[in-house]
């Protein structure tokens, strides 16, 4: 159902009376053994999707935003979820969230999956090993294009209205604040692993490179901090977005004062009906203080033969695992240069034309992890990474994003953070491969660590 004002109602409070109406017209009942999804969408004026997040107090709610800054997102409140265990398949799932989506082009399901089942440990226990949401609120703007959708999923035998829904109607907060909120400088910093035991683990994965065990490991590390108050997780993303343009802004928050956020430079792939994107992208410099320190960062890493080859290891992985779902696979560019405002990477981009059949669960279980975040070979790299690291990667480096059912799009969950009250864990990672130094992967994590701190600074 769609509403369409001709002249905008004054006062955002006003469109609470169309979401009471509308659940007011909802039947009663429903068919035994079916269920329906309904929603209504309304067309709004602009208004600041991250202020007006960050006023609700319906949870969980996420934040998305693409790289090109074109979609944008908010979503509050459930109408209907699917939380996953590390004892199920990873992915299996999505064919049931389609079902669900089929009738309603425009519906969503938003969240993300954890990098590894076997890497959640009590630090992410308010998350799962997959959570995705059909949000009861959505605020989405497609270019200049704003829209409020409000899901109800009515199930077999329903007597009564959905009281639920009208209480979710009640508590929706329709003002945005736009007003960048003071964030708490950060304290008393432990990095995980430290400096002589991140040595020690670049020397192991090393040695098992000259062993021929693997060509490349992705080793992260965790930054741990203190806050000096608990802050609105929503109000880093509003930071995030004005920091770091050109990259996926994400924000997936359970509990209020929880948040899994971050600004990630890399697509997992695109997929519209049978046209998928994707993308490879490994090498990191720093950007520099002047035009001309700029161009040798560029051309240090351009030439680099360490940071080709991890390019090169993640177009043969794409190419090797997408080739036999695609009728159609391109390179559209190869090791072309990604700019981004603090750093600067190697990039290849991939389309294609999918089989028949092929959908997200399967372009998940073939891309996720990739070279990049991972490793290869995948399996060696993964039992080495959950046998080396002394954390718990949970959300880190995993997928996050949103399905339809005609389209969806995932970022991977890199430079990123898990923010708990008071508590500030944040992560990076970087690629081993021959000819890798020790200190040199350090540097460039903190590269990438300085790049989220500032956030945090005035």
């Amino acid at each position: 159902m769609t509403l369409t004002q001709s002249k905008p109602i004054p006062g955002l409070q006003s469109y609470k009376t169309l979401l009471r109406l509308w659940a007011q017209s909802i039947p009663q009942t429903v068919d035994p053994g079916t269920s329906r999804l309904l929603h209504l969408e309304i067309k709004m004026p602009p208004i600041d999707i991250v202020g007006w997040i960050k006023r609700q107090s319906i949870q969980p709610s996420f934040y998305w935003s693409d790289r090109q800054g074109q979609m944008e997102c908010g979503a509050v409140g459930v109408a209907h979820f699917f939380r996953g265990s590390p004892q199920e398949p990873q992915f299996d799932f999505i064919a049931e969230l389609k079902r669900i989506l089929s009738a309603q082009p425009l519906s969503r399901y938003y969240g993300g999956f954890c990098f590894d089942p076997k890497q959640m440990g009590e630090q992410w226990q308010e998350f799962a090993a997959s959570w995705f949401i059909l949000p009861r609120f959505e605020l989405r703007r497609q270019g200049d294009q704003t829209i409020l959708l409000c899901h109800h999923l009515q199930k077999p035998d329903s007597l009564e209205k959905p009281e639920s829904l009208f209480q979710d109607i009640d508590g929706l907060v329709m003002n945005a604040d736009p007003a960048c909120d003071e964030i708490p400088l950060p304290f008393s910093r432990k990095d995980v692993p430290e400096k002589s035991l991140w040595d020690q683990a670049v020397e192991e994965q090393l040695q098992k490179i000259q062993q021929k065990r693997l060509e490349k490991i992705v080793l992260a590390r965790k930054s741990t901090f203190q806050l000096p108050s608990s802050i609105n997780p929503f109000a880093l993303v509003q930071k995030m977005r004005l920091l770091h343009p050109g990259c996926y802004h994400f924000c997936f928050s359970p509990n209020p004062g929880i948040a899994f956020f971050g600004a990630s430079p890399e697509r997992l792939f695109y997929r519209r009906n049978n046209h998928v994107e994707t993308e490879a992208l490994a090498g990191t410099r720093p950007r520099g203080q002047d035009s001309n320190q700029d161009r040798l960062f560029k051309e240090d890493l351009l030439s680099s033969s360490k940071d080709l080859f991890e390019q090169q290891i993640v177009t043969r992985y794409i190419l090797e695992v997408l080739t036999p779902v695609c009728s159609i696979l391109e390179i559209k560019k190869d090791a072309a240069l990604l700019q981004l405002t603090d750093g600067q990477h190697l990039l290849s981009t991939f389309e294609g034309i999918l089989h028949p059949g092929i959908d997200e669960d399967r372009l998940l279980s073939l891309l996720h992890p990739t070279p990049a975040v991972a490793g290869f070979p995948k399996k060696a790299a993964l039992e080495s990474i959950e046998q080396t690291e002394p954390f718990d990667r949970g959300w880190y480096a995993g997928p996050i994003g949103w399905i339809g059912n005609e389209e969806s799009e995932f970022a991977v969950g890199i430079r990123s953070g898990l923010i708990k009250n008071k508590n500030l864990s944040l992560f990076s990672g970087a690629g081993i491969v021959e000819g890798s130094q020790p200190d040199a992967e350090w540097n460039e994590i903190e590269n990438k660590m300085s790049s989220l701190l500032k956030v945090f600074l005035p």
